[in-house]
């Protein structure tokens, strides 16, 4: 049966009049999608397959691809393509406009090279050294690049020299020459009379500006915009669009199947732009919506789980439980690879971060060390007392976060350290290389401690590392190293599922006889064993020694090449392999805990979230809940964040405050959750 919102649906794409649907979490939002599509097909088959025209249907991941493919039975006439398969797709056969835009792009950075080289006031600085090796590269880029024979590709590994380009730079060639030429949008037009866009408010803005700016006012097609804007969850993307600016007819879901009338309730008062669901569930409210403030940071959170929440909800085991996390650090602190995900999650900031202070560093901080080294006597004495107490004691952490937060607060960001007497030498040789303080301090550390820390340096390459490319595999790019890990632990899971087939096509173990398999084999159990015990680099020395799995290209040059070895990569090397095993497990969905961002657009009966606002700077419960700044960005991302984390639940729900909220944001709580369903500092006693 079709619902009025579909007949409305079905109207403007009659009328040729774009559209936006609002559809909150669990109103259905894919189906009525699939429907759209389904309407446009069975109106237009025949016409569009006879003009060689499609209906394009673009996603923001490659699972909802794979889930709106499958429900529209395959159909030729649907073209469901991720953002960047689809731009890719439209300016691939205009490899002239290509390769200039992509030369211009290059010419550009150059110029600022170059000018960052006039600017310097010495060339023994780091600043002109990085300009001079980055205007060197890009002049043989663009010597390579006015080749005849070269043809712009698209990959998930850059190569400029050969004209391959990676996510970024597609995307913003791609939009420089669909908004220059007249000719490709007439194209664009005659080939999609058609085009709906999945999860808009996750679009990126640049990619948002092209369509609103230049597709739709220039154009006839029809567009068809399907999501929520209170579930932007990603920096970058658009977020909401004026409907009015824009001209587009808006369409609201008002259904909600997935949760009860308690939780439904709750996202309607999250909501701030009146849109009011209305459960289609069974409205017996057999479900608990509860919030508990424990203002414990150090929170017991799987016997929390057993004192409060299972005859809470009534479960009779703990894997009835979803367990969510509005950050990603949360469940790597859980699972124990914390030391790994703050590797790859670090930015050019010199602080220093989980596993990059040595077990060996307290030691010297103590008195019988520091009365024979000075340096270690002036740190001792910056840190506070109770740091200090910890040091005499012998039983002080160096991965415990207040030890690293006083070292970050007293050492690494104390603009007077490097002007200390014992420093005065060193620190004029590391002023003249054009660093700031702060990361004149943290090299200070290193250089009278090498055994110590960890090294700090921004990478040579300037590879990108940032955490998404070790948390989602699917996103592992430009990075060769996670890459590899993924690549070693699903040998080991093909290896131990006995999917021998898969294995054998995977490796690069020479295979000739029966011989060769024995082999294997016996190199695969020891594989799995030195898995739980070694390093990262003597894995991969292992893996690669015996020929089981071969680096690539760029792995290898990195893995061989001593200038080509930063900091990241010693750093990475020194992990031990485990805590990349732990990840994986993470990421493959056998652990029980996950963050909102892996579970968008899934549903769970029981869903439990613990908040620690001290785990991420970009988003406070705290801040939201008293609404100390409505307009901020912080606020609205945690609201979006908040909100997506509630709507999983269908049933039963429960967030765990675990730092400080002042009394308003109490107030707040009692007015989304109710009064009774709101308990303070609540631990239940037996």
């Amino acid at each position: 049966m079709v619902s009025e919102v579909e007949k409305e649906i079905f109207r403007y794409i009659d009328n040729r009049e774009s559209f936006i649907i609002e559809a909150g979490a669990g109103s259905g939002k894919t189906w009525t999608l699939v429907q759209a599509l389904k309407y446009v097909i069975a109106k237009n088959e025949v016409n569009y397959s006879k003009n060689n025209q499609k209906i394009a249907c673009i996603t923001y991941t490659n699972v909802a691809k794979e889930e709106i493919v499958n429900r529209v039975n395959g159909n030729k006439l649907v073209n469901v393509k991720t953002i960047h398969e689809f731009l890719w797709s439209i300016v691939e056969p205009f490899q002239k406009e290509l390769k200039n835009e992509f030369l211009t792009s290059l010419e550009d950075k150059l110029k600022k090279d170059l000018e960052t080289m006039e600017k310097a006031t010495k060339k023994t600085t780091q600043i002109y050294k990085n300009a001079e090796e980055s205007s060197k590269k890009n002049q043989e880029r663009i010597s390579a690049l006015q080749k005849p024979n070269i043809r712009i590709k698209y990959s998930d590994n850059a190569n400029y020299k050969k004209g391959i380009i990676s996510h970024d730079l597609m995307l913003e060639l791609s939009k420089n020459i669909i908004t220059k030429s007249k000719v490709i949008k007439k194209i664009i037009q005659d080939s999609y009379p058609v085009i709906f866009i999945d999860e808009y408010q996750d679009t990126k803005k640049e990619i948002a500006a092209v369509i609103m700016d230049y597709l739709k006012p220039e154009t006839s097609i029809v567009f068809g915009f399907f999501g929520d804007f209170h579930q932007q969850i990603y920096n970058g993307s658009i977020g909401r669009i004026d409907p009015e600016k824009n001209e587009l007819r808006v369409i609201r879901k008002k259904e909600n199947y997935r949760s009860e009338k308690g939780i439904v309730d709750l996202l309607n008062k999250i909501r701030d732009d009146g849109l009011e669901q209305e459960s289609k569930r069974n409205n017996e409210q057999r479900g608990k919506c509860s919030f508990f403030y424990v203002d414990n940071e150090v929170l017991d959170m799987e016997q929390f789980i057993v004192d409060n929440i299972m005859d809470e909800f009534t479960l009779n085991t703990n894997s009835q439980l979803k367990k969510l996390y509005l950050v990603t650090k949360a469940i790597a602190k859980q699972n124990d690879y914390l030391k790994l995900h703050e590797l790859y999650d670090e930015r050019t900031s010199p602080n220093f971060r989980v596993g990059q202070i040595k077990p060996s560093f307290s030691h010297m901080l103590m008195l019988e060390n520091r009365e024979q080294n000075e340096v270690a006597k002036v740190i001792y004495e910056l840190l506070p007392q109770n740091i200090k107490e910890s040091i005499n004691n012998n039983d002080q952490i160096n991965d415990n976060e207040d030890f690293i937060e006083e070292m970050n607060k007293n050492i690494i960001k104390n603009k007077k350290f490097n002007e200390i007497d014992v420093f005065s030498r060193d620190a004029s040789q590391l002023a003249n290389q054009g660093l700031k303080y702060d990361e004149i301090n943290r090299k200070l550390l290193e250089l009278h401690f090498p055994v110590e820390f960890l090294r700090y340096d921004t990478s040579k390459d300037k590879r990108l590392k940032n955490k998404d490319m070790i948390l989602r595999n699917s996103n592992n790019k430009d990075c060769p190293f996670a890459n590899f890990l993924f690549d070693i632990e699903e040998i080991i899971e093909l290896y131990q599922n006995n999917k021998i087939q898969q294995l054998l096509k995977k490796t690069s173990y020479p295979l000739n006889n029966l011989q060769g398999k024995i082999n294997l084999n016996k190199l695969m159990g020891e594989l799995i064993l030195r898995s739980e015990s070694e390093k990262i680099a003597e894995v991969f020395a292992f893996v690669t020694n015996n020929k089981i799995l071969k680096f690539s290209e760029k792995l290898e040059l990195i893995w061989k090449r001593e200038d080509k070895k930063d900091a990241f990569f010693y750093n990475l090397m020194e992990l031990e392999y485990v805590q990349f095993k732990r990840l994986y497990h993470t990421v493959k969905d056998t652990s029980p805990y996950s963050t909102n961002h892996g579970t968008k657009g899934a549903e769970f009966e029981s869903v439990i979230c613990f908040i620690n606002d001290s785990d991420w700077n970009q988003y406070s419960i705290d801040e939201y809940l008293s609404e100390q700044d409505t307009s901020s960005t912080k606020h609205n991302r945690t609201r979006n964040l908040f909100y997506v984390i509630c709507s999983r639940a269908k049933l039963n729900l429960a967030i765990i405050v675990m730092s400080k909220l002042s009394e308003k944001s109490l107030e707040k709580a009692r007015y989304l959750f109710g009064e009774e369903n709101v308990y303070k500092n609540y631990i239940k006693t037996v």
